[in-house]
């Protein structure tokens, strides 16, 4: 989570933010879904002064942190595994420890 959604569960204890945004906004549209994870609710029809729909989307704040903290898990567990490069790097760290005898 960003540290303004962290503040809004921690000052608010929300459990979630919503917004519209233009159907024909693909820039914020690209933004929330791709980069934030925000997921389309609904359409409000004529939600904007000149008739144009919206898309009501959401981002929950436990649905996210779940996310995170399984994604966190499984990197923590690719890095606890070692590399054949390591064996390798230690084999060769070895051989020239003993060539120095």
């Amino acid at each position: 989570m960003t540290a303004a959604q962290e503040s809004m569960v921690e000052a608010f204890d929300a459990r979630h933010v919503s917004l519209h945004v233009r159907k024909s906004n693909m820039a914020a549209l690209h933004l929330y879904r791709t980069t934030l994870g925000y997921t389309q609710k609904d359409i409000a029809k004529s939600y904007y002064a000149d008739s144009e729909d919206a898309y009501e989307m959401e981002l929950d704040f436990e649905q996210k942190a779940k996310e995170l903290a399984e994604k966190k898990k499984q990197q923590e567990e690719v890095e606890e595994v070692p590399s054949k490069e390591a064996g390798v790097e230690h084999f060769a760290e070895d051989a020239d420890t003993n060539a120095a005898k």
